[in-house]
């Protein structure tokens, strides 16, 4: 099935450097902004931690979707803030089957895995929420299956989308949050496994964060100049100068 997804999308998620903090530092947490589908990051910043406190977080969350629609003139998709999640998520998570249309579902095997996503969506719930430009709700299951172990994962997300429904139809939001963990699985996941970056000390001012940069700038130019494997990639760029140099001189 071809991915429709959403023209010029960007995903945004959280990733701790964990190996930046102590006793008595807390670990660097940084956002950062990917194209969708691509492993080009396009920005990048430190946080404060919020997530002590629910309620500044959810206030945070409805001011950020009203800035991006009224000022930047663009759309959200975004799960459902935690500080309403207990009572709302149980409401929609009971209207699903009485109130919702019939799904829309794909299955994907792959790495090992057998994945089956279903999304429901629905305009019913849009005034209950209370929440910035909401132009439909929807309920996302994703159940992956390990082949070679049998072993089953389950992930039910409730989320809100400020696009209406002749706008973004099920199929299309569907794609559209699977693109989104692009950033989780081929940026944040290569930081780890690749550049090992949790296992980083690096924790003294802005350094945990210029590392983080630099590794996304890494992985932003492979993207743009069609590279695949990274893992490879890096290895051959370590032995070989004249290669490294040659793929940041070279016109994309």
């Amino acid at each position: 099935m071809a991915e429709q997804g959403i023209p010029d999308a960007i995903a945004c998620a959280g990733k701790t450097a964990r190996g930046s903090g102590n006793a008595t530092t807390k670990a660097r947490h940084l956002v950062s902004a990917v194209i969708h589908g691509t492993t080009r990051v396009i920005a990048q910043t430190a946080v404060v931690d919020e997530k002590s406190n629910e309620i500044p977080a959810m206030h945070t969350q409805r001011e950020l979707a009203t800035y991006l629609v009224e000022d930047k003139h663009t759309r959200t998709i975004s799960s459902l803030p935690k500080a309403i999640s207990p009572r709302y998520k149980r409401i929609v998570e009971r209207s699903v089957a009485r109130i919702f249309p019939p799904p829309v579902e794909t299955w994907d095997k792959g790495h090992g895995r057998l994945e089956h996503r279903r999304i429901r969506t629905s305009t019913a719930l849009n005034a209950f929420a209370n929440f910035s430009h909401l132009q439909q709700v929807f309920a996302l299951e994703r159940t992956t299956t390990i082949l070679k172990t049998g072993e089953v994962r389950q992930a039910p997300v409730v989320g809100l989308c400020s696009r209406r429904p002749a706008e973004l139809p099920p199929e299309a939001l569907l794609d559209a949050t699977r693109l989104h963990w692009t950033i989780e699985n081929q940026v944040h996941g290569v930081r780890d496994v690749t550049w090992r970056e949790d296992q980083s000390r690096v924790r003294i001012g802005a350094a945990p964060r210029v590392l983080a940069s630099l590794r996304n700038a890494v992985l932003s130019w492979l993207d743009l100049k069609k590279k695949t494997r990274i893992a490879s990639q890096r290895r051959v760029f370590a032995w070989d100068r004249d290669a490294a140099i040659a793929l940041v001189t070279e016109p994309v």
